[in-house]
């Protein structure tokens, strides 16, 4: 995806890139708050986008799938479409809510589909795998990819772990599979956004060096002269 920067008067036009990244956070025991290296995670996804917009369930009653989801923040108000096996609810067992006092538990596949376009997106995720089951995420649309953060039994009671990803293209639907009735997962504060556009080496050249034929032509203007005859 490019954005475009436009100068007044040189007529000058970049074209900056939206780099493709993941971010992953894994805290083994954060005692039911938000800490360590997922919350360390979440802030470097957060610093790399323009604009975000976050779903914290607050809004639902303990509520079945399919979900329209509202997110709301500087992105604007943008809707997606959860469906699966689970429901929002309060803090259960081991899982909690990230922010607020809900969350959304799955217990098994489930699918986040948006209705507009973004280029990013990500998620709090407790009490993964701890039980046998791993959390697979697939993304469909932008830059792809299936993402396997923890399999087997490999999670700590009460776990907590922060993923996201930006895109060079718009992503149209997340899936997190694994989950299950023996070994449900907890998400929360799910975040879409819009990725930042990082201008690589050439083009902060070409950005400079069209500063510079502005400069020359404003000197040029101020030496010419006019004559009478």
């Amino acid at each position: 995806m490019l954005k475009k920067l436009v100068l007044g008067g040189g007529g000058l036009m970049l074209a900056l890139p939206v780099q493709a990244a993941t971010f992953y956070g894994y805290t083994a025991e954060p005692n039911g708050a938000v800490s360590g290296a997922a919350l360390d995670a979440r802030n470097s996804f957060i610093s790399s986008l323009s604009s975000f917009s976050t779903e914290g369930f607050e809004s639902f009653g303990i509520a079945q799938t399919p979900l329209t989801l509202n997110f709301q923040g500087s992105a604007g108000p943008l809707s997606a479409t959860l469906t699966g096996a689970g429901n929002t609810d309060f803090n259960r067992g081991n899982t909690f809510a990230t922010a607020g006092s809900k969350e959304f538990i799955a217990y098994g596949d489930t699918t986040v589909e948006f209705a507009t376009a973004v280029t990013a997106f990500g998620f709090y995720a407790t009490d993964v795998a701890d039980l046998g089951r791993g959390l697979t995420v697939l993304i469909n649309g932008g830059s792809g990819g299936v993402f396997d953060l923890l399999s087997g039994s490999a999670g700590s009671n009460g776990n907590l772990l922060f993923f996201g990803i930006t895109s060079a293209s718009p992503i149209s639907s997340i899936t997190f599979a694994g989950a299950g009735r023996n070994d449900g997962f907890g998400f929360d504060d799910l975040t879409v956004g819009q990725a930042a556009a990082v201008p690589e080496p050439a083009t902060w050249a070409m950005f400079i060096g069209g500063f510079g034929l502005i400069g020359g032509a404003m000197r040029r203007r101020q030496r010419a002269t006019v004559r009478f005859a």
